[in-house]
């Protein structure tokens, strides 16, 4: 009886090393395919466009006149200023506050102006190749929405691609 007993005791040692010794194993296998699973998200973008930022599709309703007060270039000697109206609006980067919607009119400051770059490469080198937006056209941008004080929103576009 106490040979019983102590093979019991032998074998149940052996089952719980085993289960043990198991499981180990299987949390290790799990850490090393949580880091690989890890490393892959991480150099994926989370978001499809920068943080603050929407694509979107819009027309040039109207395109405001130099502002002499502005000291910068190319806003200095080139018109910068220009109502647009969204017409399709895409994803939007983390931080959006008010996402632009289609039908919404817009005061948007364009970086580079409304010029071709041609022109404004005279006076304000850039290296970027612009067509310039003139009125009624339609173009496709990420526009930078930036919250100010008050809840105010202004709009930014950098680069743009016209569609027609």
């Amino acid at each position: 009886m106490k040979f019983i007993f102590a093979l019991l005791r032998i074998l149940s040692f052996c089952f719980i090393f085993f289960i043990s010794c198991k499981t180990a194993t299987t949390k290790k296998k799990s850490i090393e395919n949580k880091s690989k699973k890890d490393t892959t998200i991480a150099t994926q973008s989370v978001y499809p466009t920068e943080p603050g930022t929407c694509i979107v599709q819009g027309y040039i309703l109207s395109i405001f006149t130099i502002d002499k007060s502005n000291m910068d270039e190319p806003c200095k000697s080139f018109p910068c200023k220009a109502n647009v109206i969204i017409t399709k609006s895409g994803a939007c980067g983390f931080g959006v506050h008010q996402k632009p919607v289609a039908g919404d009119t817009l005061l948007v400051n364009f970086t580079h102006s409304l010029v071709p770059s041609q022109e404004f490469n005279k006076v304000y080198p850039a290296k970027v190749s612009l067509p310039g937006l003139k009125q009624d056209q339609l173009f496709e941008a990420q526009i930078r929405i930036k919250l100010m004080p008050m809840d105010k929103l202004t709009y930014e576009i950098g680069n743009y691609e016209l569609v027609r």
